[in-house]
């Protein structure tokens, strides 16, 4: 692409280098910047004549986008200058702007301009005046195709010689085309100067190009540099909302686990309250209960012992009088046995 770029640059500066010499201004253009308006306003005045309304010293695009479009009225005006087709297509503004396809063609029509229309009285001498010009061109072919000057010389001295004007017409004529002949070499060397300075403009053309791709690659490093830096303060400010969304949950954890304790606190320290109170209470029951079953044991004993008392004396009673009767059985046995046995009278028994 930039290679295209400079060769296009190149190919609008030859022409207008070209059309600079055709239009007989010893001057050479070096910058696309130069080929402005000032520059075609002055071939057109060396070519056709005075322009009315141009800006002298434009400062401006307007300024050059106005001298440009009176050149172009200008020429489309005069068919002898360019042809419609050859204007067609051309903007002022464009070439105010720099446009090189439009500063191109411009320029080709100043390279490839025909001869202004002449008066009436003189057909005569614009016939030769064309035949001149078109010798002149011939000649600057063969002398750009190394032609040797003699051969030259003597078609044009043949062409000359069967003219109207005779011997004096032909010597002014050989004056004329001689000094289009050293105006074609001065041409040539300023097309080796061209080339000279192309080679060096392409050159200064390469190192800039250079020195741009390299600011181009530091711009480039730096930029990828800021986009590492954006990006990696974007993973950081990431980690750090992360980090703070982790630490927000580990705190609502935190905090549902100590909610979590404390009920399972309370509801132990509950519990062990209610046994506690469970356990009172039971304590408290079981001594009541057991203080009941004291005083009834021991009323049950007071009872057993007033029973056992009763009982013993009945049965003490019961048993004297078993006794008694007892011995009194075996008293009257035994006084009867000793009244049988004896005839012992029978004793009182007491």
């Amino acid at each position: 692409m930039a290679e295209d770029r400079r060769q296009a640059k190149q190919a609008v500066l030859d022409r207008v280098n070209t059309a600079l010499v055709l239009a007989g201004l010893n001057d050479t253009v070096w910058s696309i910047r130069d080929c402005d308006s000032t520059l075609f306003v002055l071939m057109y005045k060396k070519l056709v004549g005075k322009l009315p309304g141009i800006v002298t010293s434009p400062s401006s695009a307007e300024e050059h986008a106005s001298n440009f479009s009176i050149v172009l009225e200008a020429i489309k005006a005069d068919e002898h200058v360019a042809s419609v087709a050859e204007t067609k297509g051309l903007s002022a503004q464009a070439l105010a702007e720099g446009d090189l396809q439009s500063l191109h063609d411009f320029a080709g029509i100043f390279e490839t301009r025909r001869p202004l229309s002449a008066p009436a009285g003189k057909a005569a001498s614009s016939r030769l005046a064309s035949e001149i010009q078109s010798e002149i061109a011939a000649l600057q072919a063969r002398i750009r195709a190394r032609e040797p000057d003699a051969e030259a010389a003597a078609r044009l001295a043949r062409t000359l010689t069967g003219d109207e004007f005779g011997a004096r017409a032909a010597s002014a004529y050989t004056a004329l085309v001689k000094h289009s002949i050293a105006g074609v070499r001065r041409a040539e060397a300023l097309e080796v100067q061209r080339g000279m300075a192309a080679d060096r403009n392409a050159r200064r053309d390469m190192k800039i190009e250079a020195l741009r791709a390299q600011r181009m690659g530091v711009e480039t490093s730096r930029q990828q540099a800021a986009r590492d830096a954006r990006r990696s303060s974007k993973e950081e400010l990431g980690y750090r909302a992360l980090y703070a969304h982790a630490l927000t949950l580990e705190k609502e954890r935190l905090l549902l686990a100590a909610a979590t304790s404390e009920e399972v606190r309370r509801k132990l320290l509950h519990g062990r309250r209610t046994r506690q109170a469970a356990l009172e209470h039971f304590e408290t029951t079981q001594r009541e209960l057991l203080a009941d079953q004291l005083a009834t044991e021991a009323a049950e004993r007071s009872f057993r012992t007033r029973v056992q008392a009763a009982m013993g004396g009945r049965l003490e009673a019961s048993a004297r009088d078993q006794t008694k009767a007892t011995l009194a059985h075996l008293h009257a046995q035994l006084e009867l046995h000793e009244r049988n046995d004896y005839g012992v009278p029978p004793q009182p028994w007491v």
